[in-house]
């Protein structure tokens, strides 16, 4: 089984309100089952919901410039990204993860708008 949810996940989880048992919710064919999800690792639960975001947050870039298989391959580039910085971010107490950390902060361009806190 999956490692323990976050609290905000597990209440979400919980509550059925995204998740039901059949797959389906009202704004989407199929859905990941909530014992899908649960099986997951914490961190995989995470980047699952960043995905989730980001796909939505890309919507409309993607519906004028990206095909299906583009997505589909976009998708999981993004995924597996989240899940290395996910990973980076949580051992940084570990020298090789904090070095990679590092070298990826000094790639940060100065120009990059930072994003409006949630």
């Amino acid at each position: 089984m999956g490692t323990p949810l976050s609290l905000p996940v597990a209440r979400v989880i919980a509550s059925g309100s995204v998740l039901d048992e059949s797959g389906l919710g009202a704004h989407s064919t199929a859905h990941m089952k909530r014992r899908q999800f649960i099986q997951l690792t914490r961190r995989q639960q995470q980047v699952m919901i960043m995905a989730i975001h980001l796909q939505a947050a890309l919507a409309d870039f993607r519906a004028e410039h990206l095909s299906d298989a583009q997505i589909e391959e976009l998708g999981a580039i993004l995924r597996q990204g989240l899940s290395d910085v996910i990973t980076m971010i949580e051992d940084a107490d570990q020298l090789e993860q904090l070095a990679r950390l590092e070298n990826l902060l000094e790639q940060i361009p100065d120009e990059w708008e930072v994003p409006h806190a949630a």
